[in-house]
């Protein structure tokens, strides 16, 4: 899959990590993504849209900037109206918090929660192309290989971009805050295996490379070496 995708999936490195360290993950994870398109100044995702996707940017540019806050509706009676935003609100909206480009990602802690409020506007810059799950498409392959939709999880959501992205209240709060938790100890077992996986690599291209000098200075003697 790596191979015959490789101008699409050689831009998702989260999926190529999945694919190195569980063989065959790509198999279950590209029937499931979807493919997006977005002109330049489009919005894709803000506090009233609250789209539960993740996206990986394929090419593009995309700001993620801190959202009007008084957009949301989450945590609110339908019948109600949204409150006006505090005058001195320093984050009022249009603060940008990431610039971010082809092979970048964005949007994955609005798959951890359902209820919650989204605290940023994410609108493009350029044309954009993107791959993307959906809540659902993650439960599809969490029924399929739950251990590759842990894996995807644990590359793809930090504590830190969670509490940037959404506010969450109750019973939802503790839950996402104890999966991120798990999260975070599946994500230092990551970080050992690609640390490994590097050192490997490393060790195997210092290998060749130190046979390739010493068949170079062989030549250079006037030895053949088979």
């Amino acid at each position: 899959y790596a191979f015959a995708h490789k101008e699409t999936l050689g831009k998702t490195p989260t999926l190529l990590y999945c694919e190195h360290e569980i063989r065959g993950a790509l198999s279950v994870v590209v029937g499931k993504l979807s493919a997006a398109g977005f002109a330049a100044n489009q919005e894709v995702n803000s506090p009233r849209k609250r789209c539960r996707e993740f996206h990986m940017i394929q090419q593009g540019e995309v700001l993620v900037q801190v959202g009007p806050a008084n957009e949301s509706t989450a945590f609110m009676p339908e019948v109600s109206e949204a409150p006006a935003p505090a005058p001195d609100d320093e984050k009022a909206g249009g603060e940008i918090l990431d610039t971010l480009n082809a092979r970048d990602q964005f949007g994955f802690p609005t798959l951890l929660v359902d209820d919650f409020k989204l605290k940023v506007r994410v609108v493009t810059t350029a044309v954009t192309h993107t791959l993307y799950l959906t809540r659902d498409a993650l439960d599809d392959i969490a029924a399929a290989y739950v251990v590759v939709a842990n894996y995807i999880e644990g590359c793809a959501v930090t504590r830190e971009e969670f509490d940037k992205w959404v506010e969450v209240e109750g019973d939802a709060q503790t839950a996402a805050h104890k999966r991120l938790a798990d999260l975070d100890e599946l994500r230092a077992d990551i970080k050992r295996q690609q640390d490994a996986a590097q050192r490997q690599a490393e060790e195997a291209k210092a290998r060749i490379e130190g046979r390739e000098r010493r068949a170079a200075a062989l030549a250079r003697r006037g030895t053949v070496v088979s």
